[in-house]
């Protein structure tokens, strides 16, 4: 039975209640934002970019003719991109396991390479929390407040 005015709005605040209370509104949030931690991982790849938008540094040694330059400063095969922009679900937390040889050096950076970092380190950056924060609220204003 459906009920029109109040009753339907008391309705609607029970499913969000239970939907919350079961576990299901996490998981539909959490599958709507691993798409989107992928989208911005492989932009911050595609404009040689940080999780925070400051510009990767350039190479400090141009690449051989026979291994051109196909991207960016860490864009040579698409490894370490497809890597980075593969994100899972893990209880309720999105998790970016990256273990592509030299990611740790380009992360953390060494004596020889410049950091470049491809993924949020501790707090998310704006961009990043302000895009998955819009995908939560679109989710959740589509599913439970029409």
């Amino acid at each position: 039975m459906s009920h029109d005015g109040p009753w339907r709005r008391f309705e609607r605040l029970i499913e969000v209640t239970d939907a919350v209370a079961n576990g299901s509104l996490t998981r539909h949030i959490l599958d709507r934002a691993s798409g989107t931690v992928a989208d911005l991982a492989r932009k911050g790849f595609d404009t040689s970019k940080d999780p925070a938008g400051t510009p990767w540094r350039r190479l400090a040694r141009p690449r051989h003719r026979s291994r051109p330059n196909r991207g960016g400063p860490l864009y040579d095969s698409g490894a370490l991109r497809r890597a980075a922009s593969t994100p899972r679900i893990e209880g309720d937390a999105i998790v970016v396991h990256v273990t592509h040889p030299g990611a740790t050096a380009h992360y953390y950076g060494t004596r020889t390479l410049y950091v470049r970092r491809y993924l949020p380190r501790g707090n998310l950056s704006t961009l990043w929390r302000t895009a998955l924060e819009r995908d939560a609220d679109e989710l959740f204003r589509a599913t439970y407040l029409r």
